[in-house]
């Protein structure tokens, strides 16, 4: 997991230099805390996401800013068959975030979000699962 994070801190300091937000110099701890709290789209793009999602760590990041982005990310990618989404979800079962599981369910199998519910969301584990 370490090599991970240090290749997720190289990809973002080397996008950081070339957008001009930081110099040559390394990113200081101040400037890693400050991106953590303000992850957006412009931020988080999908190679980012694809080596949370590759590395197993999308049970440590549902407590982070980064978790909607990957469930987005999941989304987006499900045609290409990159990660199989019910292995997913049962991680996040598995770890007691059962609401999330059927969540992330519900979203690749393209339920409106006017129905993802926390109801809906339980029963889609116990269903699919």
């Amino acid at each position: 997991m370490c090599m991970i994070l240090k290749a997720i801190r190289l990809h973002v300091t080397t996008s950081w230099r070339a957008q001009g937000i930081v110099g040559e110099k390394d990113v200081n701890a101040h400037s890693w805390f400050s991106y953590f709290l303000k992850v957006d789209d412009s931020i988080c793009d999908q190679e980012l996401l694809a080596l949370l999602v590759d590395a197993k760590l999308l049970v440590k990041c549902v407590s982070t800013p980064f978790y909607p982005h990957i469930v987005g990310h999941l989304v987006a990618t499900k045609q290409q068959g990159l990660w199989d989404a019910e292995e997913l979800a049962r991680h996040l079962q598995e770890a007691g975030h059962e609401a999330e599981a059927g969540s992330l369910l519900l979203a690749v199998h393209g339920t409106h979000r006017a129905f993802r519910t926390f109801s809906t969301a339980l029963s889609a584990v116990r269903q699919w699962m």
